[in-house]
This record gives C-alpha cells, sequence and structure tokens, in this order.
C-alpha cells in the first residue's frame, strides 16, 4: 500500500488521522529522524533534529508493501524532493499538525454527522436550552405574583 489511501488511518502522538486529512500538512520532527531516498534504501540520505520541519505529507508505505521492512510516510514538495522516514506514532509532532488545522479522524466523523442532521434537530438542540429557562423564569415570575 503506497500514497494516499482514502479511508486509512495513522496514529501521530495520541491521535488517530485519516491520511487523506495529512495529505500537504507540514510533518515535523518529534525527535531526531533518519530519512531515506527509498523505503527500500539500507542507508540514511540524512536526518531530521526535534522540531525540524521534515516535508509536506505525500502518503505512506505500509510495512511490507513490495519489500517495505516497516511503515514509512513519504513527504516532499515534488517529486524530486522526495523523502521516506519511518513511521511510529511517536516520530511526528502532532501538536503541529492541530496549529495547521489538522482534525482527527473522530473529530471529522463528528462533525460530518452534526452537520449531516436535519434542520430541525439543529434548530431544537439550538433553541431548547433558551425555551427551558424562558419557560423556568416566566414559571418563577407567575409564582411570585
Amino acid at each position: 500500500m503506497i500514497g494516499s489511501v482514502a479511508d486509512f488511518n495513522i496514529t501521530i502522538g495520541s491521535g488517530v488521522y485519516r491520511l487523506r486529512d495529512l495529505y500537504g500538512k507540514t510533518i515535523y520532527a518529534a525527535k531526531p529522524l533518519r530519512w531515506y531516498k527509498s523505503y527500500l534504501s539500507i542507508n540514511p540520505s540524512g536526518k531530521f533534529l526535534t522540531g525540524e520541519p521534515v516535508g509536506i505529507f505525500r502518503g505512506y508505505v505500509a510495512n511490507g508493501y513490495k519489500g517495505a521492512k516497516q511503515p514509512f510516510i513519504i513527504v516532499g514538495d515534488n517529486t524530486q524532493n522526495t523523502k521516506v522516514i519511518p513511521y511510529s506514532a511517536l516520530n511526528f509532532s502532532e501538536s503541529k499538525i492541530k496549529s495547521q488545522g489538522g482534525k482527527t479522524a473522530g473529530e471529522v466523523i463528528n462533525k460530518d454527522e452534526a452537520e449531516a442532521q436535519p434542520w430541525y434537530i439543529k434548530l431544537t438542540k439550538t433553541a431548547l436550552p433558551f425555551l427551558v429557562v424562558g419557560l423556568v423564569g416566566y414559571g418563577y415570575l407567575k409564582n411570585k405574583k
């Protein structure tokens, strides 16, 4: 499995993110990381320090895909500047993803479900607290007379 798979999720930090929601976001190293030119490379081509941007997320290589010995993420701004970095949930900064507007899979699903509700359910959820407060206030004032 390589590239962006629509319904595939990976964990970064403590959050689970859909690959399609990570695509195009700049990924940052949460610890020193080695990078490679290919997921089949044996020797690293370079290193990123903690806090450094590693690149723009382009995809994911699953463990076992065409000989991959471990999972990798693919970063880069074009095909000539592509790097692969070993994937682990703790290798990348979740706070930097969130600062770019990144949402976990759960947050995206909750938002989609809320938006899919009919208008009258949305109206009820919005107006009901005001209606209850109004009725309680009216009852209090009426009993006070």
